[in-house]
């Protein structure tokens, strides 16, 4: 297990979160040419003791969910296992009426963390915030609940933790941090090497998670509506609206002088999202939907009932006891939610095609991608159909080509080579003629 040649050199599939350079003190968090954050060794200082390649939730060498969650959770009272959502206690559904507005769905996790400070549970809250630098978010440490509600949103942007890590490692408090299912993975393996580490974070929480998109998303966006990603001031997601149902996802960019709103359905934000055209090429091969090494998982709940919800509605899926517990007195306090069955929240993302596209998909494209010389482990085996095998596959070559397309005329974009428009048009023709060629089967 080389380091230096796994990180610089090989075919090694990263998703920038940055806990191997929390771990190393000869490891930095660099920009590429996309916006994607991903690791740089000092080859003259590196020891090539292997330890960034065992925390890296997406290394060939690293535990998969399932031998994490058997380590964390085998002894634990009435804990329960499905193979789609890993093992779990219980499931809550409904909304916080107080944070529900300010949050990305039903403001259950900003209430829980909320709980969390409150009680003492926690000192500080590590989650991602507003940068007004050039990187728009970073990681920020709250230590007052009222605090919270600043930053209650998603953010589907790059956000290196590397910084934050460290500062976790070196303080003597309690810390409970927020993350999504890759970061938590990688938090949880980090813990395996690092007493200090493993003693500190109280409380992992995770986000579901469809895939992360690189700076590039966002400053297509902003190019599409005549702005210079140097001109925006703040960026924000999941703004909501009374005009808009909570499903029409937006991402608004704030400028000096204007604000653009763009949303899923018919938007730019929606046309780069949908197609996963800037994405890390790390989500393909994820198949953790629900934050599987968490000790607590936050979702949306994208189902039939709520299909003319505005201000949105959570899922949760408790794992540790501490935060069942917490879970089951927020749901003693309150009218609006209530436990429910974990097919509740299955239905809920097989709704938005997470669990086909994630959980029964990335073991038969991890395979295409070690064939591919890519450096990923083999993800958990599922059974399909032959036929099916042959469809996963098939996308999984589509998405590659659209994907590394869209990189290559992005970088002739940033180069001024080609317009956005052109961009625009060739990537069009692309998806289109690559949906059409499986139109005849509904999948």
């Amino acid at each position: 297990m080389n380091t230096k040649e796994h990180i610089n050199k090989f075919k090694s599939i990263c998703i920038g979160c940055g806990v191997c350079a929390g771990m190393c003190n000869y490891i930095s968090m660099v920009e590429d040419e996309m916006g994607a954050f991903i690791p740089k060794v000092d080859e003259l200082k590196c020891v090539n003791c292997g330890r960034c390649i065992k925390v890296c939730p997406f290394s060939e060498h690293s535990k998969n969910e399932d031998e994490i969650g058997y380590l964390l959770y085998q002894n634990i009272e009435g804990i329960k296992y499905n193979w789609i959502t890993g093992y779990y206690l219980n499931c809550f559904e409904g909304y916080s009426e107080k944070h529900r507005y300010n949050s990305a769905s039903g403001g259950l996790a900003t209430k829980f963390l909320e709980e969390c400070l409150n009680n003492g549970i926690v000192d500080e809250v590590l989650c991602v915030g507003s940068d007004t630098g050039k990187h728009l978010y970073k990681y920020v440490f709250i230590n007052d609940a009222t605090d919270l509600k600043k930053h209650s949103k998603s953010a589907y942007y790059p956000v290196d933790i590397s910084n934050a890590m460290k500062k976790i490692r070196n303080e003597n408090k309690k810390f409970a941090v927020i993350v999504l299912p890759c970061i938590a993975k990688a938090i949880r393996l980090a813990s395996l090497y690092d007493k200090q580490l493993k003693n500190n974070i109280k409380l992992i929480a995770a986000l579901t998670c469809g895939g992360l998109p690189k700076k590039s998303m966002v400053e297509y966006v902003a190019l599409k509506n005549c702005i210079s990603i140097n001109e925006i001031k703040k960026l924000k997601f999941r703004v909501k609206s009374e005009k808009y149902l909570n499903k029409n996802c937006s991402m608004q960019i704030i400028t000096d002088n204007k604000t653009i709103t763009s949303r899923f359905h018919g938007d730019d934000f929606g046309f780069v999202y949908l197609n996963r055209l800037f994405n890390h090429l790390a989500c393909n091969c994820c198949d953790d939907i629900y934050g599987e090494c968490a000790d607590i998982s936050f979702m949306d709940a994208w189902l039939k009932d709520y299909d003319k919800d505005i201000l949105g509605t959570s899922i949760v899926i408790t794992r540790s006891k501490i935060a069942d517990s917490i879970m089951k007195e927020i749901t003693m306090n309150s009218n609006y939610i209530y436990q429910v069955s974990i097919d509740r929240a299955i239905k809920s993302q097989t709704n938005v095609g997470l669990v086909y596209r994630k959980k029964k998909s990335a073991y038969y494209k991890t395979k295409l991608y070690k064939l591919l010389g890519y450096k990923v482990r083999a993800k958990r085996k599922m059974k399909v159909s032959i036929l099916r095998r042959i469809i996963i596959l098939i996308r999984a070559c589509q998405e590659l080509y659209i994907q590394s397309k869209s990189k290559s005329l992005w970088i002739k974009v940033q180069n001024r080579e080609i317009s956005i428009q052109d961009y625009d048009k060739i990537m069009s023709k692309i998806i289109k003629r690559n949906k059409n060629f499986l139109k005849w089967r509904k999948l």
